[in-house]
């Protein structure tokens, strides 16, 4: 497949599909992309598309509103009769938003058998030669919309590799997480997996829709439109859903910890996975529930779609995708034809032609796949850089933090013992401040809420606030890949939420709220910062409640605290009041 000059590869797969139903045959296959053009395109009004002239070969062209061109070619040999061997389509146009943006998919069919076909297609898009302007916004990768199509139908049954295809998530349960994790580490696995799991802490709880309910309402899981992801990646990656608690821990049960799916996490799982490598879990990317809420999940959800598409495997120089290819196909054939022949002049010298129009195409072609591995190249030594870096300075950082643990540990078992008890809960606040500098910041709007809250548990209100100094600080800032709220919930009394619930974080106003205003006072602040104080740790004495809302200031390594009071407004005490 050669890739236009100057061209952007927007979407790129191949797979198989099996006849499955009584009507699927080549023909139908091919009446999809005749119905996708003629459906989304009719204002074109591409004469003929869906003829015997599309199945056969030919060209169509349309100038009115997109400059659409529509081209065909087939192949038949002797292994599959008055079938086509090989069926290529190519069609051109020009986008809708941008005019000057070019489209182009090219899709190839080969015959395996007589009910199973291999189907590869690459959508490229590239800017006008004669556009000046700004360079537009990059369009983000979607699978075509025949793929989505295709892949929900009935009649045919699709996969890539060893796993089968459909634009929608599964869901993992207590009993297949073991069989997940083996199709994981599958070394014939092709697509990516993206694993999804839900928020198991939350102060509301998670639901997944049924499969009755899901023609209504799209999945959203860990923060992210798991239906919209199955969608747009669907022949590069499947979308997995661990729904529950035991689903999540059945999991963990089976995988080692460095590749381990925790509540609110999402985990891109890359093909070639190798558990015996060391280093093999730095290539299979995870979203913390915080990173979430600190990007953005619409940002996090395009992040994984980029690099998902971008990275597809189906760059094997065997597949057949266009009428490049079908070219050389028809050009093999008749090298065989004439090699079977005597040596006559006549056909030596239309074997010397073939040949040269051959070795032409695979220069062509070896040059496409030099950009690609030099692209890949300069990436994978940049991230072998940025590795080295990262884990240099975090050789560094753990040595510091344990000479300062060392010289620490004295003045922090000091700082329990005070000679005047607290006789008030604000009190509690403003001592604890002073005992744990380093270690939380307490801002005056937090202050101000412990005055006028209804919390006055003075022990347990020093509990508190000493378990986050402590046990919270540490969770956070003391130990890698820490899971925050099952350390925390496990060592301490008190409970730790690391965010909202979802009903609550798609509230605009509610959400303004967990915003905090914050100056840094270190030499490498420039100027203030707005902080997500949603995470909260739960405090209860008799019918008054505390919440602590934070932030984890990840530069500092401080705990941010901007609220110490009653319980913040949720969407689930909105529909109360």
């Amino acid at each position: 497949m050669q890739v236009p000059l100057n061209s952007n590869i927007h979407y790129k797969c191949s797979f198989l599909i099996e006849e499955s139903g009584e009507k699927a045959n080549w023909s139908h296959l091919v009446g999809a992309f005749s119905y996708w053009i003629s459906s989304h395109y009719a204002a074109e009004r591409i004469d003929g598309v869906g003829k015997p002239w599309f199945k056969k070969g030919g060209v169509r062209s349309s100038s009115r509103y997109y400059s659409s061109k529509v081209k065909t070619d087939s192949l038949r040999t002797d292994e599959f009769g008055d079938k086509p061997h090989y069926w290529t389509l190519r069609f051109e146009h020009n986008g809708r938003e941008n005019e000057f943006r070019r489209w182009r998919t090219d899709i190839g069919v080969e015959s395996k058998s007589d009910d199973t076909y291999q189907v590869s297609t690459v959508v490229t898009h590239r800017l006008a030669e004669n556009y000046v302007g700004e360079k537009p916004e990059t369009p983000t990768p979607t699978a075509p919309w025949f793929l989505r199509f295709l892949a929900s139908r009935d009649e045919w049954s699709l996969s890539v590799g060893p796993d089968p295809v459909k634009p929608k998530p599964f869901q993992i349960t207590s009993d297949e997480a073991s069989t997940f994790w083996d199709a994981l580490r599958n070394p014939k696995r092709q697509v990516f997996a993206i694993a999804l799991a839900a928020d198991t802490n939350e102060d509301e709880p998670n639901t997944i829709p049924s499969e009755s309910s899901r023609q209504e309402v799209d999945i959203i899981c860990a923060g992210l439109n798991a239906d919209e992801l199955a969608r747009l990646l669907v022949c590069n990656a499947i979308v997995c859903i661990c729904p529950s608690r035991e689903a999540i821990n059945s999991l963990n049960s089976h995988v080692p910890d460095e590749y381990r799916l925790e509540s609110g996490m999402a985990r891109i799982y890359r093909p070639d996975l190798d558990p015996d490598d060391k280093y093999d879990f730095k290539r299979h990317r995870f979203f913390t529930k915080n990173e979430m809420y600190g990007k953005g999940e619409e940002s996090v959800q395009n992040i994984i779609i980029e690099s998902v598409a971008r990275r597809s495997r189906s760059r094997d120089k065997e597949l057949f995708s266009s009428l490049e290819d079908l070219e050389a196909k028809r050009r093999n054939k008749r090298i065989r034809e004439i090699r079977g022949k005597g040596k006559e002049k006549e056909n030596y010298e239309e074997l010397v032609s073939l040949l040269e129009e051959d070795v032409e195409h695979w220069k062509q072609e070896s040059k496409e796949y030099k950009s690609l591995l030099d692209s890949e190249d300069k990436e994978n030594k940049q991230l072998r850089k940025d590795i080295d870096r990262l884990e240099s300075e975090v050789k560094r950082l753990k040595y510091e933090k344990r000479e300062m643990k060392k010289s620490s540990e004295n003045s922090i078992a000091k700082k329990e013992v005070i000679e005047n008890l607290p006789k008030s809960f604000t009190e509690v606040v403003s001592i604890m401040e002073e005992n744990y500098p380093e270690r939380i910041e307490i801002l005056e709007s937090a202050k101000r809420s412990a005055e006028v809250g209804d919390f006055e548990d003075v022990s347990k209100g020093w509990e508190c606030l000493r378990d986050i100094a402590i046990i919270l600080h540490t969770a956070y800032f003391e130990i890698e890949g820490a899971n925050i709220e099952s350390y925390f919930n496990s060592k301490s009394k008190f409970e730790v939420a690391t965010g909202p619930s979802p009903r609550t974080r798609d509230d605009k106003e509610l959400m303004r709220k967990r915003k905090k205003e914050y100056e840094p006072d270190d030499i490498d602040s420039t100027e203030k910062e707005v902080i997500d104080i949603s995470a909260h740790v739960k405090a209860r004495s008799g019918d008054n409640f505390l919440r602590v809302h934070y932030h984890p200031h990840n530069r500092l390594e401080k705990i941010i605290i901007g609220h110490c009071g009653n319980h913040l407004d949720t969407a689930g005490t909105r529909r109360r009041s």
